[in-house]
């Protein structure tokens, strides 16, 4: 039976001494920065995909910009429609225009995009060149890209593969005075760039949004921390309550917390408070029951006596 009873204190000695991995410490932490963790996550996906967004807007509006420049000024530099002769050179009116790349060669120069003149479904003129170089003239479109162009209406284009290079392209259609569609302004900018940009981009938002939560968790750490020592000082104090130490000094500090955990001790020191009540008021019962049953002996052993004497 002895032997039992110290084995089960053993183990309750054990198990109360034994901390979890888990403590609320770690519960409050994972509480407060997983919904922060997913919302920085989302915002940092939603954010690319905004950036990635406004940065092609950004890009369209560009491109746009030069290849209405250039239909522009052909159109002003030379009066008439544009035709192909009888020996295949293109002219705008009476001024041929097949291997002028003066213009174009200046734009790209000044805007870093890539200028072509489409007559039909081809390359005319360009500044697009082949891996190995050289310029792509002669190269044609693909067929449902020149449907498109033939509708009139301009047309932007992501990831277009042109000579082995992924660009964002804008076609400006060029239109004669009948209303026809000759061809078009293609203007194009390589995409990896723009990934280069949003990739620093991203990396800016991401850099961010974790410096936000390491210093969330280091409050929260902090935080944490404070509590759970105000819950030790409570579980230590209960403790030596259930030891029966209930003379135990109360931590003032803990008592003057204004919080839930404040009243959680106030109220410990409270049942300590009532514990000693109870006891010294049991103890001083037992005082009184123990001198009433002194008087009733002594009168026992009075009258004891008197029997005594009156038999003797």
């Amino acid at each position: 039976m002895v032997s039992m009873k110290k084995t089960e204190n053993k183990k309750t000695k054990v198990t109360g001494n034994k901390t979890p991995f888990f403590t609320i410490s770690k519960k409050i932490l994972a509480l407060s920065l997983l919904p922060m963790i997913i919302v920085c996550a989302l915002v940092a996906t939603v954010g690319a995909k905004a950036l990635e967004t406004g940065i092609e807007k950004q890009i369209e509006q560009s491109l746009q910009i030069v290849g209405v420049s250039v239909d522009e000024t052909y159109t002003n530099l030379y009066e008439g429609d544009y035709t192909r002769d009888k020996g295949g050179k293109v002219r705008k009116g009476g001024t041929s225009i097949s291997g002028e790349t003066q213009l174009i060669d200046g734009l790209q120069e000044k805007t870093g995009f890539q200028v072509s003149f489409l007559y039909g479904n081809m390359r005319l003129i360009t500044t697009l060149t082949k891996p190995e170089g050289g310029r792509i003239n002669g190269t044609a479109l693909e067929d449902d890209v020149y449907a498109q162009i033939q509708t009139g209406e301009a047309l932007f284009l992501t990831d277009c593969n042109i000579s082995e290079v992924d660009y964002y392209v804008y076609y400006q259609p060029l239109i004669n005075s009948d209303g026809s569609v000759i061809g078009a302004i293609e203007v194009a900018t390589p995409m990896q760039n723009v990934k280069d940009t949003i990739s620093m981009q991203v990396k800016d938002i991401i850099l961010i949004a974790v410096a936000c939560v390491l210093v969330a968790a280091t409050l929260v750490s902090v935080l944490s921390r404070s509590m759970v020592k105000t819950m030790k000082k409570t579980k230590h104090f209960l403790g030596r309550i259930v030891n029966g130490e209930l003379d135990a000094e109360p931590d003032e500090k803990q008592c003057r917390k204004k919080d839930e955990l404040g009243d959680v001790y106030r109220i410990s020191v409270k049942l300590q408070k009532t514990l000693r009540s109870i006891v010294t008021e049991i103890k001083d019962s037992a005082d009184d029951l123990t001198a009433s049953s002194n008087k009733l002996i002594k009168m026992a052993q009075d009258t004891q006596e008197s029997v005594n004497d009156v038999y003797h």
